[in-house]
């Protein structure tokens, strides 16, 4: 199972329930930094920082080969999108080249 979750972005908004969040075998962010800060769903989950680094990663990372995405069939994957500037931007660009 795989899950886009991109409507909570306030650390009190959630859209995930901690026990979903901590089930999962791979969280990835757009952004790390921005997700301490407003990911609700992950703040409830995990509560202080750290977070389990085997299991949540930016986005990037899975991309860029750094770091495996899915490894089995029956993981439960999570994308925690809270909205980045440089997002609208690139896809603005794109559109408007088109």
């Amino acid at each position: 199972v795989h899950i886009n979750a991109i409507g909570a972005n306030a650390p009190d908004r959630r859209e995930l329930s901690a026990d979903t969040v901590r089930r999962a075998d791979l969280i990835a962010l757009d952004s790390s930094q921005q997700a301490e800060i407003e990911a609700g769903d992950l703040l409830a989950a995990y509560g202080a920082l750290p977070w389990p680094k085997a299991q949540v990663c930016e986005l990037s990372e899975i991309l860029s080969g750094k770091r495996a995405g899915r490894k089995r069939p029956q993981d439960l994957t999570i994308f925690k999108s809270l909205g980045l500037a440089t997002e609208d931007v690139a896809v603005a660009g794109w559109v408007y080249e088109r």
